[in-house]
């Protein structure tokens, strides 16, 4: 859609432009096999929340959306308790419960909203285990004896958030969704 067209423009640009400062002011240096592979898949990782981030925005409500999105953090703190042995401190189980008070609230439709359906439950549930695995992704590679690679991971990654970016928008202009004028991105400054 033309909506989504404007956003893969501007994910674009900024992966481009995210990866060009890390190169200008680390530079970028040989790494090893490992920051390569994970590198490509957090990218890969990353673009697939934003597609199905985006999808479940357009077919459903806006409220429910993003509660489900924010609930991920869930998805670090487990990840952190069964694989680097972090505790799960009290405010950890707090937070968790104030997100399910949350989500349970924000379930309450609204009158003129979209409704809820399979396909917008699998595209929310998709972006909350996307964005909670590309914490669990830096995680990773922070913990391992590469995490020196920092630079060379994030510029892998968002090389790779660049292309897909830039290859998404290309079959979107093959399926003839995006037309010039909804190929404008409009940029709002708070």
């Amino acid at each position: 859609t033309g909506s989504a067209g404007g956003i893969f423009w501007l994910s674009s640009i900024c992966s481009a432009m995210s990866m060009l400062v890390l190169v200008l002011m680390a530079g970028f240096y040989q790494a090893s096999l490992f920051t390569w592979l994970l590198g490509i898949a957090f990218g890969i990782v990353n673009m697939l929340q934003t597609v199905a981030q985006m999808k479940a925005l357009e077919c459903g409500p806006m409220s429910y959306t993003m509660v489900i999105l924010y609930c991920s953090t869930v998805i670090s703190a487990v990840s952190g308790a069964l694989f680097w042995n972090e505790q799960i401190q009290l405010a950890h189980v707090i937070g968790i419960v104030l997100m399910l008070i949350s989500f349970v609230l924000a379930v309450k439709k609204q009158p003129g909203e979209k409704g809820v359906s399979l396909r917008w439950l699998l595209l929310s549930l998709g972006a909350f285990a996307t964005t909670g695995g590309i914490g669990v992704m830096q995680k990773l590679h922070q913990s391992t004896e590469f995490k020196g690679e920092l630079n060379e991971f994030l510029v892998i990654a968002f090389g790779t958030a660049t292309l897909l970016s830039a290859l998404y928008l290309v079959l979107l202009a093959g399926k003839k969704q995006l037309k010039p004028a909804q190929q404008t991105v409009k940029v709002q400054w708070l």
